[in-house]
């Protein structure tokens, strides 16, 4: 997700809104990968006759791509390993909605698998909550997804942010339910005890007009905040913020560079503090400005795949 399109939210402490979704130029894309290979993402939007509409397809190698929405404008979040990629796509016009769609690899190619629509409670009790960001991380039992709602009156007010817990076979775990996360979210990754949580803090003033810090704060696993997040980067104008664990349970931040080439990288084995400067980043690939990657370690290098 493009940084300048949260900085209001940003200086805020607050998520994008992602009420209106005008229809962006051309395609957009993501990456993850699985045994089997890079898995693409792409979202197309069109316009025709005043009406908005998405489609949302996922393609592995040269197979036909698998349609996984058609219809109403949404946005997407993914995640996935080993053989099962899941795509959380959500709408947060008119008639709102959350929801995940499974795919897994069976004989080098993508299969369809269940399709889950993600309750939106609190919404129900305040009906100008709209979903405006959403996370996707992999755990030994499946997957968990964050969801973040904004007020469409009041840009103010508290977010509401929810997690859920799905199976590898597509079964709900654990229904959504509130947690205590604030900040602007940029990614997800389980660390073996809990979650570390990827925010985005920054965008305020003529010094640090569009620019932004990744910071991390660690999760409990029941998604409980366990110390004030801390800064991972420097001020950048960056984007597509992912997050991997290493083999040896240092977590590894990367995101692409304001100049859309350089992929940036910084590694976190213990919890730093709120004001400290973090070590320089590094730089660990140059890719075209359109490229999507997906962050992978292999021992200790980090490699940023591409198509």
């Amino acid at each position: 997700m493009r940084i300048f399109s949260i900085l209001l939210s940003l200086a805020l402490g607050l998520p994008s809104l992602a009420l209106a979704q005008p229809v962006p130029i051309g395609p957009t894309r993501e990456v993850r990968a699985l045994d089997a290979g890079l898995v693409t993402v792409t979202t197309t939007w069109s316009e025709a006759r005043g009406r908005r509409a998405a489609r949302v397809t996922a393609s592995l190698g040269a197979a036909r791509p698998l349609v996984l929405h058609d219809g109403a404008t949404v946005r997407t979040a993914i995640g996935g390993d080993r053989d099962a990629l899941l795509v959380v796509a959500f709408h947060g016009g008119e008639r709102p909605f959350v929801r995940a769609h499974l795919t897994r690899v069976d004989g080098g190619a993508l299969i369809a698998g269940p399709s889950l629509e993600l309750a939106r409670d609190e919404a129900a009790r305040r009906p100008t909550l709209r979903p405006a960001a959403a996370l996707v991380a992999t755990t030994p039992e499946g997957f968990t997804v964050i969801v973040q709602e904004q007020d469409t009156r009041d840009p103010n007010a508290d977010v509401v942010t929810t997690m859920t817990r799905i199976a590898r076979d597509g079964a709900l775990i654990e229904a959504p339910r509130v947690v205590a996360i604030p900040w602007a979210l940029g990614a997800l990754a389980w660390n073996g005890r809990g979650y570390h949580l990827a925010v985005l803090w920054g965008g305020w003033g003529a010094q640090h007009a569009g620019t932004a810090r990744v910071c991390l704060v660690t999760l409990s696993e029941q998604g409980a905040p366990q110390q004030h997040p801390w800064w991972a980067s420097a001020f950048d104008s960056l984007s597509d913020v992912q997050l991997v664990r290493r083999a040896d349970g240092a977590m590894v931040l990367g995101w692409r560079r304001g100049d859309a080439l350089g992929v940036m990288a910084h590694v976190s084995s213990t919890p730093g503090g709120w004001g400290a400067e973090p070590a320089p980043a590094i730089e660990v690939a140059r890719i075209a400005p359109d490229a999507p990657f997906a962050l992978q370690v292999d021992g200790e290098r980090i490699v940023a795949r591409t198509e």
